[in-house]
């Protein structure tokens, strides 16, 4: 759950269809107060309704226990629905994966993956229609995939159903329906009576109830916009490259499918050997895959807007999940190597949805937005642009998104402890449950043995593994010990002052509404801030520095004044760009906030050769002091510390030449 006290939204489009929820229940409407030119949502009304009763209770709990704060409550209450939505996409592909003769255990470890490892995880957390959309396209297909071994009509009517509540979620997914009808024609191809009048009651019994469903979704249309057409896209077509499109999509640093949700990977291990036991579900999860993927990568909009990864394809990855299940089912047969290898890429995913959850999915792109001028090429197509990199280093400066964050400026801390310790008191019974049902064990991921029982050559391979990763984290660590210092002057109004000393890794302040609810802010008259150093340009050519601000600033390097804004201005990003020789100089930044309330000040640089890096100066090039000869023989180990793989490699094959297999 994120900090919705300081960022009650994450984008326009929740904020349009949470005004949605709020219209139907206050006014009975679909309407509400013009927003962006908008007076009604373009967005599926599903996801709205859906909300309405934990509006309700948000509503209800907020006005009867917390009067004046009811509406951050009925925030937090309505941006849980994806959480429940998420949790009943696993329940649901777990069955499925049940149902296609999976054994419970290696069902639940590629649910769990799906659940921890992919983009499923941080969308669980925001209140786009995705998640939903994901559920009803898996049931509806889950359902199919029941009739066509059982033909009981029963199934193909539910799974008419969820395909219509999909449609009510995102309209999009008409086309899917070519998919549905592929997959009747197969079924009717396997009868045993091949009937054409079969067929058309099965295509009636199939495509009738979707049918009222869309029927269904152009009067509501009609009544937000007037019109039956009037679906509030705009002039926004399909006007992308097919190709750039689907680069975009699966491979870009900024919305890459594979680099948002690696584990899919391991579903193409084993695809032809699903494809063989389950040829029906393979074709169709192909085909909608390929559909989706051709329609989005000729969207104008391909990228998504400000989001995290390729929130057009959230739907996609249960799919393709669903794949991965003979990966895992072999797990145990693999070698020691291709373990270690399938353990990375899911340690991968986990690590990239983690950074996803703990920073609010717009946050990095809303602060580099200004620096690209509007390319949108730099945003998702430089790496070192990339959402995964950006939300490490605002990780790194504390700027975490939870609900903890901020809920003892606005609520009692005994109830903070109590939702904590609740919650975690229901993971540990879930998680006591699951081991005695499933007979979970480490040995089932990592395949222990006491050290005594290690061969020679195992023993010469796990030292060259752990030497290797003792050196990186000294050399990490004794990076660490660089800082920025900086230098906080705060003036009260009844003229009292207070100097802080503080030790940052990055030139970096984002304080919106800083601590708006503590009476000692509203005191303050002026903050002024200092950073001081030394600055490392290690090669000569023109440096470019993008400095966004609100208020004044001083940038000196060189004792030299690079930049200034004497006058309070609104925020701004200014661009310098000045010719330096390799060398160390002397750096310092000054910055006085407009109103101590509202603080932005951040640099970005551009080195030469570095192509559009546009990185927040950091500790990486800044010395708190001039760095003593051995200081900087660390430092230049440091940045080459990534080759200790190559050399644990190297080392490992030496073992393995030294000790070869027996005969």
């Amino acid at each position: 759950m994120g900090d919705h006290f300081t960022q009650p939204f994450y984008s326009i489009d929740e904020k349009y269809m949470q005004f949605t929820t709020s219209a139907m229940v206050e006014k009975s409407s679909l309407h509400f107060p013009e927003m962006y030119g908008m007076e009604a949502s373009k967005h599926g009304i599903l996801p709205s309704i859906l909300a309405v009763p934990l509006y309700i209770a948000g509503k209800w709990l907020g006005t009867l226990l917390f009067p004046g704060l009811d509406q951050y409550i009925i925030l937090f209450f309505v941006f849980s629905l994806n959480a429940f939505v998420s949790s009943l996409v696993l329940v649901v592909f777990y069955s499925f994966s049940r149902y296609l003769g999976y054994p419970r255990k290696s069902a639940f470890y590629t649910t769990v993956i799906l659940g921890t490892g992919t983009i499923l995880f941080p969308y669980a957390k925001a209140f786009f229609s995705h998640p939903l959309f994901s559920l009803c396209l898996l049931l509806s297909l889950f359902e199919f995939i029941k009739y066509s071994r059982e033909k009981k009509k029963k199934h193909l009517f539910y799974s008419s159903l969820w395909f219509g509540l999909l449609l009510l979620t995102r309209i999009d997914g008409i086309v899917l329906l070519v998919v549905f009808l592929f997959g009747l024609v197969i079924t009717g191809f396997e009868d045993s009576e091949r009937s054409l009048f079969r067929f058309a009651k099965r295509s009636v019994l199939f495509f009738a109830p979707i049918l009222g469903f869309v029927c269904l979704h152009f009067v509501i249309e009609h009544l937000k916009f007037g019109s039956f057409s009037g679906v509030g896209y705009g002039n926004e077509a399909f006007s992308t490259h097919l190709a750039f499109g689907l680069y975009g999509l699966l491979f870009s640093s900024g919305r890459g499918f594979f680099i948002y949700s690696p584990p899919v990977i391991l579903g193409f291990l084993f695809a032809r050997r699903f494809r063989k036991k389950h040829s029906l579900t393979a074709s169709m999860i192909v085909f909608m895959v390929l559909l989706r993927l051709f329609l989005f990568a000729r969207w104008c909009q391909w990228h998504g807007g400000l989001s995290w990864g390729p929130r057009y394809l959230v739907h996609l990855v249960p799919l393709v999940m669903l794949f991965s299940n003979e990966t895992i089912f072999r797990y145990k047969r693999f070698s020691p190597a291709i373990r270690i290898l399938i353990l990375v890429i899911i340690l991968i995913g986990v690590g990239v949805q983690i950074t996803g959850v703990l920073v609010g999915p717009a946050k990095f792109h809303e602060n580099i937005y200004p620096l690209i001028r509007d390319d949108e090429n730099e945003l998702y197509f430089i790496p070192q642009l990339s959402a995964v990199a950006g939300h490490l280093d605002l990780i790194k400066e504390g700027k975490i998104d939870s609900f903890i964050v901020s809920f003892t400026d606005y609520l009692p801390l005994p109830l903070l402890l109590f939702l904590l310790v609740l919650l975690i008191g229901i993971l540990i019974f879930c998680l006591k449950g699951l081991k005695k049902l499933l007979d979970l064990n480490l040995y089932d991921v990592i395949p222990w043995k006491p050290l005594s029982l290690y061969t020679r050559k195992e023993r010469h391979i796990l030292g060259v593994v752990l030497g290797g990763i003792i050196l990186y984290a000294f050399l990490s660590l004794a990076s660490a010990f660089n800082y920025i210092p900086r230098l906080t002057l705060i003036t009260y109004k009844d003229g009292t002052e207070e100097t802080r000393h503080d030790f940052e890794r990055r030139v970096y302040i984002d304080n919106i509404g800083y601590l708006p609810s503590k009476a000692g802010q509203k005191d303050i008259e002026l903050v002024k801030m200092k950073w001081q150093g030394y600055i490392y340009l290690p090669v000569e050519g023109d440096y470019f520095f993008y400095i966004k601000h609100r208020g004044q600033y001083v940038l000196s390097i060189d004792e030299k004044i690079l930049s200034h804004e004497r006058e309070r201005t609104p925020q701004k990003t200014i661009p310098v760009k000045t010719r330096f020789a390799p060398g160390i100089y002397r750096f310092m930044a000054e910055y006085i906030p407009n109103d101590p309330n509202e603080q932005v000040f951040q640099i970005y640089a551009t080195f030469p050769g570095f192509g559009f890096y546009k990185t927040i100066l950091s500790d990486q090039y800044i010395f708190a002091r001039f760095p003593s000869r051995f200081m900087w023989i660390l430092y230049k180990v440091n940045q080459f510390k990534g080759f200790l793989f190559i050399f644990v490699l190297m080392g490992i094959l030496l073992v393995l030449k030294r000790f070869p297999r027996k005969s």
